[in-house]
């Protein structure tokens, strides 16, 4: 991580970080309103 920091600058690590942040919660949301696929009746 302090590799990460120093070889991209502040400004950049911080913004990842932000995208990350605000990526999680929409991805685990959309995952959770995924259905489950219904199974084939014969």
């Amino acid at each position: 991580m302090v590799f990460a920091f120093i070889g991209i600058g502040q400004e950049p690590f911080l913004l990842a970080l932000g995208l990350c942040a605000a990526g999680l919660p929409l991805y685990l949301f959309m995952r959770l309103r995924r259905r489950l696929p219904q199974p084939a009746k014969a």
